[in-house]
């Protein structure tokens, strides 16, 4: 694992597009700070990839959250629900993780 720092903030996209430009590695995660995985997330996706060579691009399931579940126990955890939030289901994907294929 490496750290890249930004002398200046270049928001999202921007800290992205340079971390995908500086690495070569075969997979590449876009992760909002304020998600969460479960344990076994990242193994299933690279799983899928893996068995579907043809496929460059998998998601998540994003669940909602119960933010007053939250407020009241202040235990993350306690606040997931089993409700898919539709605001992700617009036909593109969204917490992305990509197979860089290609790549030169």
């Amino acid at each position: 694992m490496q750290l890249i720092e930004n002398k200046e903030n270049t928001g999202f996209a921007g800290g992205h597009n340079r971390l995908f430009r500086e690495n070569d590695s075969e997979y590449f995660l876009l992760l909002n700070q304020d998600m969460y995985l479960q344990p076994n997330c990242l193994a299933e996706l690279v799983r899928f990839l893996d068995q579907h060579p043809t496929i460059s691009a998998v998601s998540p399931r994003i669940m909602k959250w119960d933010f007053s579940l939250f407020e009241q126990k202040q235990n993350l955890e306690e606040s997931f629900t089993d409700v898919v939030d539709t605001l992700g289901d617009r036909g593109w994907v969204h917490g992305a993780f990509f197979r860089l294929m290609g790549r030169t």
